[in-house]
């Protein structure tokens, strides 16, 4: 399958005007619509290259509730572009141009196809992170003045845990890893009743290509709240390619309760034995303060929002004048008008607002730490 030129050219010049609206961040724009406009950018890339070409060759297997690992292929661009993020271009296009894979539909075929697909989207790719890294650092420049510190990124973790025996098969089951006596180094650290979870199972194609699946990494705090940032994993002792790694996580979870960290899975291909021994490891583990409330809690009548916002941004009431035509009566009029980024602090119009002295929200000036800090956690835990 070859992709039109004029196709190609229409969505590389939305991409470019998309990444052009970044500019919006430091012209006194939406933060988040400038967030949104990066990754829109590279849904359009994918739309108008990879997925078009996954749709004709992988649908028969990479679809919702179809054999294959990860739904790329499917015809939803949203679930298609979710998955294809989650296993990354590198992996599916190797997989593409693989004769044993899935032949006829794979094969060097596709070669030089899946080279230029690679070759656009990785340009696409690069320019999208520097439009969220210059969107993330114009919040901090200009806002914040260092409030809200980006938290570090790792490659591979500092932190490992004990081996433990897989003995995986093709019903899944789930490892768990006591972070108060099972963190081998550094030595010492030790998380009083906290738990870090991950579901395995073994899996092999009809082509007989053997793989290990992990999923629904999970975490326990114990009688702290702790934060993590990254896991990749050691099979047999020898770390698996980061680039499989769940580079992404970056979870605070509030003492004794339990937060999943992603739902995305991880595929590695391996040889399977039942003397396979998995460890992990973690970028970050700490302990913080961290004791998020739900939205009920924040809109009820004490709470931050229903204190302070309620009574200018509420559709529901009949004597609201609804200042900005901005809605915070539900959680999901909040999300919907994307004045919030669950997780995402920096990227959430809403929390920009209230720490900006020259223009706060609520206008009366800007509120006290501990209730700025209350909206904070609830961001970070997702904005439930």
């Amino acid at each position: 399958m070859r992709i039109p030129v004029g196709l190609f050219l229409s969505g590389y010049l939305v991409a470019m005007v998309a990444f052009n609206n970044c500019s919006a961040v430091h012209e006194g724009g939406s933060l988040a619509s400038s967030f949104e406009a990066c990754n829109l950018a590279l849904k359009d890339e994918f739309a108008n290259g990879y997925h078009q070409f996954l749709v004709s060759n992988c649908a028969n297997c990479h679809v919702s509730q179809g054999s294959g690992n990860g739904a790329f292929a499917d015809s939803n661009l949203d679930i298609a572009f979710d998955a294809f993020n989650v296993r990354g271009n590198l992996l599916v296009g190797s997989r593409a141009i693989d004769p044993n894979h899935q032949p006829p539909w794979s094969g060097s075929q596709h070669s030089d196809e899946v080279s230029s697909l690679d070759n656009t989207w990785n340009v696409i790719k690069q320019q999208a992170d520097d439009c969220v890294s210059r969107a993330g650092g114009a919040v901090d420049d200009i806002y914040f003045d260092g409030i809200v510190p980006e938290d570090p990124t790792f490659t591979r973790g500092e932190i490992e845990t004990f081996v433990k025996l897989m003995n995986a098969t093709a019903t899944r089951k789930t490892l768990t890893w006591n972070l108060e006596t099972e963190i081998k180094s550094p030595t010492g650290l030790s998380f009083a009743g906290a738990q870090l979870s991950i579901d395995v199972q073994a899996n092999t194609t009809i082509n007989g290509e053997k793989s290990y699946i992990f999923s629904n990494p999970r975490l326990r705090a114990g009688t702290q709240s702790i934060h993590l940032i990254h896991i990749s994993f050691n099979i047999n002792n020898e770390l698996v390619s980061s680039a499989t790694s769940y580079h992404g996580i970056n979870r605070r979870v509030p003492a004794t309760e339990t937060r999943d960290l992603s739902v995305g899975s991880i595929t590695f291909l391996y040889d399977l034995k039942n003397t396979d021994t998995v460890s992990l490891s973690i970028g970050l583990l700490d302990v913080v303060d961290f004791d998020p409330p739900t939205f009920a809690e924040l809109i009820a009548p004490t709470g931050v929002f229903g204190q302070n916002c309620l009574s200018c941004h509420n559709a529901a009431d009949t004597a609201s004048t609804l200042q900005g035509n901005f809605d915070i009566s539900t959680r999901q009029a909040v999300i919907t008008q994307i004045k919030v980024a669950p997780y995402s602090p920096n990227n959430s119009r809403l929390f920009i607002r209230m720490n900006d002295a020259q223009s706060p929200m609520p206008t009366s000036g800007v509120l006290p730490n501990n209730q700025i800090k209350q909206v904070l956690d609830w961001i970070r835990d997702g904005a439930p």
